[in-house]
């Protein structure tokens, strides 16, 4: 390949071209892009006159008669051999050949546990994890692997309806603690596990750790989390607290204290997805339990609501991290607290 011969024929000399070695070079592109090769001659032959046929393993590919060659259509990951014949009066030489690697652009990943992919737009999407599994990306694609990451912990179940002080009586659960990293670098083909936070099922039982890829956030409890539940009040009405803010009272002396009368404090730091502005709310305090002229509401974000005028509190809702609803003297239900999640997007 690329040798030069020299033909004498009737007294007229005709030599082979000399092809440059490093064409066409080898490629890399992804389904979907134009590959483009292209030879080149290093020395002309005589004649200077050359007519090109191009090879795709081996295959001769119909129309392909330049110095450069066009590919489209590449729709799926493959590997491929080009090459190239240039012909002259003298003969043919053929060039070298290269090797044509076309990836998949897009991400690709396997879950063992209940989950849910999100198409964002313009090639941004995200995954909620709902339940505990095995993650594994088996291509990166475009993206690379560089990943935001958002968990919300369990939230903390609702008091009791028994009169106890030191168990809070109709005191609400506080939601989730919430945690977001961003740009976290995730390799092909590891297995990474993500545990998703229990909501709390028995009065003021907190809720479980939510992890994933290195990020923890712990379970709501009694005395506070992600956004506080509200203390119990005998005919006050006292609603959960959302977006990192404490349960109701407001005013309260002493928030956060092991106490019937203390409401839950919240994390003062948002609790919308990824810490954003406009993401959607999470861990939201329970309403707590009580004879007040109405029904105290759990925060926004999931929070469960209090028990109120013979109604039994009602739960965090699942995969928010809310915390339950506190419950009444005469009633026998417990808020249980929502059970977390854990959310991840490609960097941006």
């Amino acid at each position: 390949m690329g040798d030069c011969y020299i033909v004498r024929r009737a007294g007229e000399a005709k030599k082979l071209p000399v092809l440059n070695h490093n064409y066409p070079a080898d490629l890399t592109v992804w389904a979907g892009e134009t590959a483009t090769f292209q030879v080149q001659i290093a020395t002309d032959g005589v004649p200077a006159e050359y007519t090109y046929k191009w090879y795709k393993n081996g295959n001769l590919i119909t129309n392909a008669t330049a110095a450069v060659l066009n590919l489209t259509g590449l729709t799926t990951a493959t590997t491929a051999t080009i090459y190239c014949v240039v012909k002259n009066k003298a003969g043919e030489v053929t060039s070298r050949v290269a090797t044509l690697t076309v990836k998949n652009p897009n991400m690709a990943y396997t879950y063992t546990g209940s989950h849910e992919k999100i198409d964002d737009g313009s090639g941004n999407w995200r995954i909620k994890f709902k339940s505990s599994g095995t993650l594994k990306f088996t291509n990166l694609g475009k993206w690379g692997g560089k990943l935001d990451v958002f968990c919300v912990g369990g939230g903390c179940a609702g008091g009791s309806g028994n009169w106890d002080a030191n168990n809070g009586y109709g005191k609400a659960g506080s939601g989730g603690y919430t945690k977001t990293q961003k740009s976290i670098q995730v390799e092909v083909n590891k297995s990474y596990s993500i545990v998703i936070g229990a909501g709390g099922q028995s009065a003021f039982a907190s809720g479980g750790s939510t992890s994933a890829l290195g990020v923890t956030a712990s379970g709501g409890t009694k005395l506070g989390g992600g956004s506080g539940g509200g203390a119990y009040g005998n005919g006050a009405v006292n609603n959960g607290g959302s977006n990192g803010g404490n349960g109701d009272p407001q005013d309260a002396a002493n928030i956060g204290i092991d106490h019937w009368g203390s409401p839950g404090k919240g994390q003062g730091t948002t609790t919308r997805e990824f810490g954003e502005s406009t993401g959607t709310l999470y861990a939201g305090g329970g309403g707590a339990g009580g004879n007040g002229s109405a029904q105290a509401k759990g925060g926004s974000g999931g929070g469960g609501n209090g028990a109120w005028n013979g109604n039994q509190p009602t739960s965090g809702a699942a995969n928010t991290g809310g915390g339950g609803g506190g419950m009444y003297y005469n009633l026998t239900n417990v808020g249980k607290g929502g059970s977390g999640i854990a959310v991840i997007r490609n960097h941006r």
